[in-house]
């Protein structure tokens, strides 16, 4: 059965082979194991509450009162409670990765290849949408178009519109 005892971390990961950190339980100070699921793992902040689940007082899991918004039951989620950044699997089968806190949070994906494969569409709302590193600029369907002809009787640079195109669509 767990201990009933709780208590406070008092700080930062030791950098030692398993995760440990100090922390204040009973008017005691300790090192103590901070378990996680496997493949997890936090540096717990000064004062996060944790619940001390041996019977030596020495293993602990850090535990979060608060809760991300929105999360029914049945759904899970990864969150952030210092920044609000959320990862929110939902009941529907949706994936909400949500990390704009105050008007900022960047998602970084670093691999060597990533493939999108979506059976109806992609779509990307943003005010620039960059496509590759120093690439070519793209246009679209209705966009003005300044063609350069370089040989022949025609030569010469005219302007027009683009009028016909594929299938895709791009802002």
């Amino acid at each position: 059965m767990f201990n009933s005892l709780w208590g406070r971390i008092t700080g930062k990961d030791a950098g030692k082979t398993f995760p440990q950190q100090q922390g204040k339980s009973l008017d005691r100070l300790g090192d103590l194991a901070v378990i996680f699921p496997w493949g997890m793992y936090s540096n717990l902040p000064d004062g996060q509450l944790f619940k001390v689940v041996d019977g030596d007082g020495k293993a602990v899991i850090g535990v979060t009162v608060e809760r991300p918004p929105g999360v029914e039951q049945g759904e899970v989620s990864f969150w952030h409670p210092g920044t609000g950044s959320v990862i929110h699997f939902k009941n529907n089968g949706d994936l909400n990765i949500d990390t704009v806190v105050n008007g900022t949070g960047d998602v970084n994906i670093n691999t060597t290849t990533a493939n999108v494969t979506a059976s109806d569409s992609v779509n990307i709302d943003a005010p620039l949408t960059n496509i590759g590193v120093d690439g070519n600029k793209i246009a679209r369907l209705g966009d003005a178009v300044e063609v350069t002809v370089t040989s022949g009787s025609s030569a010469g640079t005219y302007s027009g519109t683009i009028t016909s195109s594929g299938v895709n669509t791009s802002i």
